[in-house]
């Protein structure tokens, strides 16, 4: 007769094992720097890739204008923290004042990620994963040739892009490029009121010195232009730059799971 501490041990040893397979499977990456696109949201694909292929993967069509403008409508009297990227002085801007299209005070810089409540936010189709135990979404948001840190996360089972209004230049590097992007620990002042999910490059792209970051320029990227209506998936471990094509406003859709969570724990 199988003892109680046995049960435990055989119980333990289950566990252990289904947490590790499921870790590894976390860590996978891409094995090629390869990029799906996709003219509708299609679960099973989505699933497909998030899961095995961990590819960048493109929406084009994952919104119309009626539900663009629906979510707008219910974030615009958000007030999203900013900075003057000279004094880093630090202030409060109405969404609505990017939507209406009033120019911004000279210098100004917005936080990269302003969390908001996602049951203000019309549901639209599948971002979040079945297996989620936290579910995010933060507003991202910038001015006409604006630029945010590259960054990079290892915390989320799923990271989407959703762009609202307006367009951005998301510039994408594959996780083989780390050894030239000089990550830091050290979050740079657009990302320090948010998530640590985020690292960051450890130079800043205001006074970027290309003698000491040389190594940058060895790194292979590639350039993707999103308009409204577009949603990117974002695998984990790859790096992230936005710089805004025009005044834009969007959202980040984040998902974890226990496997994810424990992850960013121990790291």
């Amino acid at each position: 007769m199988i003892n109680k501490k046995t049960i435990i041990i055989i119980v333990i040893s289950i566990i252990s094992i289904f947490t590790y397979l499921h870790l590894q499977k976390y860590l996978n990456t891409s094995k090629k720097e390869n990029i799906q696109q996709d003219d509708f949201y299609k679960t099973e694909q989505i699933n497909e890739n998030a899961k095995n292929d961990k590819n960048i993967y493109i929406i084009r069509f994952y919104s119309n204008i009626e539900e663009q403008q629906k979510i707008l409508k219910q974030i615009e009297n958000i007030n999203i923290k900013s900075y003057n990227i000279k004094t880093k002085r630090e202030s409060k801007i109405p969404l609505g004042s990017i939507v209406n299209g009033i120019n911004p005070p000279e210098n100004t810089r917005f936080y990269m990620l302003h969390q908001v409540n996602i049951s203000k936010i019309p549901t639209l189709e599948g971002v979040y994963s079945s297996l989620s135990i936290s579910k995010n979404a933060y507003i991202h948001t910038g001015y006409k040739l604006d630029t945010y840190p590259i960054v990079t996360t290892h915390y989320y089972d799923r990271l989407f892009l959703h762009v609202l209004s307006g367009a951005v230049q998301l510039t994408i590097w594959h996780p083989n490029q780390e050894k030239y992007m000089y990550l830091s620990n050290k979050l740079q002042t657009g990302l320090k009121n948010n998530s640590t999910a985020f690292r960051n490059c450890g130079f800043n792209l205001d006074t970027f010195d290309e003698k000491k970051y040389s190594k940058l320029k060895k790194s292979n990227s590639t350039n993707i232009i999103l308009r409204a209506g577009n949603l990117i998936y974002i695998p984990n471990f790859w790096f992230f730059k936005i710089h805004y094509l025009e005044n834009s406003i969007g959202l980040f859709y984040t998902s974890t799971t226990l496997i994810s969570g424990g992850y960013s724990i121990i790291n």
